[in-house]
């Protein structure tokens, strides 16, 4: 009786690698557009102070923080707030006063408004997802894969496929960001190609090129020595 043997293949998880940071991307795309396109959510949170809290309080105390995302920024009267956690209706991990708003204190049930703030994890999934694409390309050329130095011109094609992988979550995506992603793939090609070097050991040494042509041949003429032609100029 014969044995059937299964092999299992696991799929490495990638978050927390890349070739570009979060950094880079909300550097790059306008904080309200990453803000939208990294997240899933219709709808903003809203609650209420439980309780009064001072211009220098750390936590905040909802009446109910269950619609809020576990780390994001909050609205209170005029002050933007970002906090790190949420836990049994309490907001931690608090920076008062932040996109240049100024730390206040505020009273009990003044309403606490949920700001639509950039899905960090969203965005490291689809940092994630470019760096495996740049690699399959990478690996057709190089070894030593992943690339322990990065090249500036990788760190953009990162940046430029991310944007693209960001935008690909809605139905449409920015002409401009389509035409960034295909000229990131053609300059992959080039370099698996070796037309372009991304460090000494891959520089491109193009074929040598030969002239047909004599210092004989005549520049305004349609006729050459080598062809054993003559043109209109030629008899001048």
């Amino acid at each position: 009786m014969s044995t059937t043997t299964t092999t299992t293949t696991t799929i490495p998880i990638l978050t927390g690698y890349g070739y570009c940071t979060c950094e880079d991307i909300e550097n790059y795309i306008e904080t309200e557009v990453l803000a939208e396109i990294s997240n899933d959510r219709d709808y903003l949170a809203s609650s209420t102070l439980f309780g009064d809290i001072t211009a220098d309080a750390t936590t905040l105390t909802l009446v109910d923080s269950g619609n809020f995302p576990v780390n994001g920024k909050v609205l209170i009267n005029q002050e933007e707030i970002e906090y790190t956690s949420n836990a049994a209706n309490v907001l931690g991990g608090l920076k008062r006063g932040v996109n240049y708003s100024v730390a206040t204190i505020h009273p009990s049930t003044a309403v606490v408004k949920e700001i639509l703030a950039v899905n960090t994890l969203h965005v490291q999934y689809c940092i994630d997802d470019a760096s495996a694409e740049i690699e399959t390309y990478l690996g057709l050329r190089f070894s030593d894969i992943p690339l322990t130095s990065v090249p500036r011109c990788i760190r953009k094609a990162c940046i430029d496929i991310t944007a693209y992988n960001l935008f690909m979550r809605r139905e449409s995506i920015p002409p401009q960001y389509v035409k960034r992603y295909n000229d990131c793939l053609s300059f992959l090609q080039r370099v698996v190609n070796g037309k372009v070097s991304l460090d000494s050991t891959s520089i491109y040494t193009p074929s040598t090129i030969s002239s047909n042509t004599y210092s004989q041949d005549l520049v305004f003429t349609t006729g050459s020595l080598t062809r054993g032609t003559t043109g209109s100029l030629d008899d001048y």
